[in-house]
């Protein structure tokens, strides 16, 4: 694998070669997790559709070639959103759970192990408020400006 080939875990569902992985359901006590997919499916119209009137990121777990330089998470030759969530969040499973991107996840290629046990914690983005701290999801703890 080249660093060119690396997915990134949090990619949106208009980036090329999209793939969705995950599916985001919430507990008994109503905390968000993801459902991880046996094998990743292309993003299509109809996958689309099935998040109903959500944004496909609200719900789906989607995973695209990383952009690097192109995104403000790349720096210093990798992801530091990978890098924070590895870092600053709690792991929410014990073991590995089974994903069908890992061998070209940027994430784990990075942070191993303990990005994954983490991961399923994370939703792209959020309708109402996410379990995340904001210190995680952006650099410095600031949100991008809305374009």
């Amino acid at each position: 694998m080249t660093d060119e080939t690396m997915l990134c875990p949090s990619a949106q569902p208009d980036q090329p070669d999209a793939r969705v992985f995950g599916v985001q359901t919430a507990t008994a006590d109503q905390k968000r997790r993801v459902a991880y997919l046996t094998k990743s499916l292309p993003v299509t119209p109809d996958i689309l559709a099935l998040s109903g009137q959500a944004a496909a990121a609200e719900v789906l777990r989607i995973a695209a070639p990383c952009m690097r330089g192109g995104c403000t998470h790349y720096q210093g030759g990798g992801c530091t959103l990978g890098q924070r969530v590895a870092q600053m969040l709690d792991p929410v499973v014990g073991s590995l759970p089974r994903c069908a991107i890992r061998p070209d996840c940027r994430w784990f290629r990075e942070q191993g192990p303990s990005a994954c046990v983490r991961c399923p914690q994370i939703v792209t983005n959020a309708r109402e408020g996410s379990d995340v701290r904001p210190e995680v999801a952006f650099a410095n703890g600031i949100a991008p400006s809305p374009q």
